[in-house]
């Protein structure tokens, strides 16, 4: 083989050489692309998780602060209007806090945990006042308000 053969078939060689390492670097760069989206989207999740953890705990802790808001409180006859007005405020800001997790994770057992969660309230749920205010929240707040105000009522039981 001569000299000019060699640098031909050499020049094939190395041709057909940076045609696979272009293509093997296309392979690694999807591989890696696709294993970054993997972990920015658990990221996400885990994010959205904690956040919804984070507003939940808040709602628990002020339900810490104002356990006389459970069970039967709406239909009491010895409430003040800034007695009344207070317990709105507070199951507006827990209506609220329903929204925000939903909307970070509307996951069936986050559902129901929220729905236990407004049973307590079932009796303001289904009051008069409350249908007023209800077109204010978006729709999956609404299907669990109705979910929670068509049940049986709840009955709390320690036993």
């Amino acid at each position: 083989m001569s000299l000019g053969q060699q640098i031909v078939a050499s020049k094939d060689i190395a041709e057909a050489l940076s045609y696979w390492a272009t293509a093997a670097g296309i392979v690694v760069a999807i591989v890696a692309g696709l294993f970054s989206l993997r972990e920015a989207r658990l990221d996400r999740w885990h994010n959205r998780q904690m956040r919804a953890r984070e507003i939940y705990d808040d709602y628990l802790k002020i339900s810490m602060d104002h356990p006389e808001y459970f069970v039967r409180f709406w239909t009491r006859d010895d409430l003040t209007p800034e007695e009344r007005e207070k317990y709105v405020a507070f199951v507006s800001y827990m209506l609220n806090g329903v929204e925000d997790i939903l909307l970070f994770d509307g996951s069936e057992e986050w559902r129901e945990s929220l729905k236990g969660d407004l049973r307590f309230h079932q009796d303001y749920l289904r009051s008069e006042h409350f249908s007023k205010l209800v077109d204010g929240y978006f729709s999956p707040t609404k299907r669990i308000i109705q979910e929670v105000a068509l049940e049986p009522d709840f009955e709390v039981s320690y036993a």
